[in-house]
């Protein structure tokens, strides 16, 4: 488009340095959209402006009501904003349609039967459709085979993962102080990062963490900054199927 730069809306925070560009936490936490932004290269940065870096929600809302703009008191928004009704497994039964294949667990044994794996997470609990007689949760997806893995609740835990497709933001991994998320939602945890090749890196959590899910980001943090983030391609889990990480 020809811009010099460009202004969003998240909340996050530029600075800039002799070691160059830095991406930290906003004044308001409970607003911090860093969690999104770990795919933005460091170039990239250079080029971006936050406004609402040091700007709380209510302060936001003060000065769009003093500039009577439309959407001053516009509710934050909720779930998926594209799917209005909040039926999610309705959107994706119309758009993918049906894929059945086998419920199991982990020793091989089928359990019934699924509709298609875009309908489950990893962790789920209701809705799976079984009568065992004793909670099952979903541990794995297995797009290969088209299978559900399920298993009780402590098999969800995992120790460690395998993260893709790394962007650092930060000029180097510093040597302590590392904590990820691998959710938005998610309060971090520390770990030890071992750079792999090809983008790559082998994660070991300082204790082990609930429903570590394939596709979901993997964001590293040391204190306020981010160090980068990539996609987690790998829960280390369980022997039934296991992880070289």
């Amino acid at each position: 488009m020809g811009a010099d730069t460009v202004a969003t809306g998240h909340y996050a925070k530029l600075q800039h340095g002799p070691a160059g560009v830095r991406l930290l936490k906003p004044a308001d936490v409970q607003r911090d959209q860093t969690y999104f932004l770990h795919g933005v290269s460091r170039e990239q940065l250079l080029h971006v402006r936050f406004p609402l870096a040091d700007m709380r929600k209510e302060a936001v809302r003060t000065r769009a009501r003093e500039m009577r703009l439309a959407v001053a008191d516009k509710p934050d928004s909720q779930e998926i904003c594209f799917i209005p009704d909040g039926d999610t497994q309705g959107f994706l039964n119309r758009h993918l349609g049906s894929r059945p294949g086998d419920i199991m667990d982990f020793k091989g044994r089928v359990l019934g039967q699924h509709q298609g794996l875009h309908l489950f997470t990893i962790g789920q609990r209701r809705g799976l459709g079984l009568s065992t007689g004793s909670p099952l949760h979903v541990i794995a997806l297995e797009p290969l085979t088209n299978t559900v893995v399920v298993g009780p609740e402590e098999e969800l835990y995992a120790p460690g993962c395998l993260v893709d497709r790394i962007n650092l933001i930060s000029p180097a991994w510093p040597e302590d102080g590392i904590e990820v998320k691998i959710r938005s939602r998610h309060a971090g945890v520390a770990c030890v990062v071992e750079p792999l090749a090809e983008g790559r890196a082998r994660v070991r959590f300082a204790s082990p963490q609930r429903s570590v899910t394939p596709g979901q980001a993997a964001v590293f943090y040391r204190g306020d900054e981010v160090l980068g983030g990539g996609t987690i391609l790998a829960a280390e889990r369980y022997a039934a199927a296991p992880v070289s990480i």
